[in-house]
């Protein structure tokens, strides 16, 4: 009996160890989403200044001729950008949410082998009674089998 307790146990110190392992997974998975984020925007920004000097430059040589067209490049780089920014941050949400939605599927398991721990331990506890009580049981019925001998064996001589 208590190597079967010993052994849910085990089961049970084991399934949390998954889980710690899963939160830490995550976890970094996590922080090297964000690094990644962080290393393309900084690559973004980069990118936006030197286009930015890179259009002035180019205003002051031209700036009677190419007005027009400069603007018009500027809004579509802009335009651009946002929708690369939109798609970024859509994407973004969608994984935090993902990973939300996993974190509680965690929680949801933890309480369940929580749960499950109770529910076994109550059950060893009955299992242990009806033991118990099956011992009595046989007990009662050996003394009473004795006794019946013990009878027939006088009624007999």
């Amino acid at each position: 009996m208590e190597k079967l307790l010993q052994s849910i146990l085990q089961e049970v110190k084991h399934l949390n160890q998954q889980i710690d392992k899963v939160e830490d997974n995550l976890s970094q998975r996590i922080d090297k989403i964000e690094n990644s984020l962080n290393q393309q925007l900084d690559s973004v920004e980069t990118s936006l200044n030197q286009r930015l000097v890179n259009v002035e430059t180019n205003l002051n040589r031209r700036i009677d001729n190419v007005e027009t067209s400069l603007n018009q490049r500027i809004d579509n780089v802009e335009n651009s950008l946002n929708q690369r920014i939109d798609n970024i941050e859509t994407s973004l949400n969608q994984r935090i949410d993902n990973i939300e939605e996993n974190l509680q599927e965690i929680s949801e398991v933890q309480q369940y082998i929580k749960q499950g721990n109770i529910e076994t331990d109550q059950g060893l506890l009955n299992l242990e009674k009806i033991q118990v009580d099956q011992q009595q049981i046989i007990e009662l019925l050996s003394a009473r089998s004795i006794q019946q001998e013990a009878e027939l064996k006088s009624m007999a001589n």
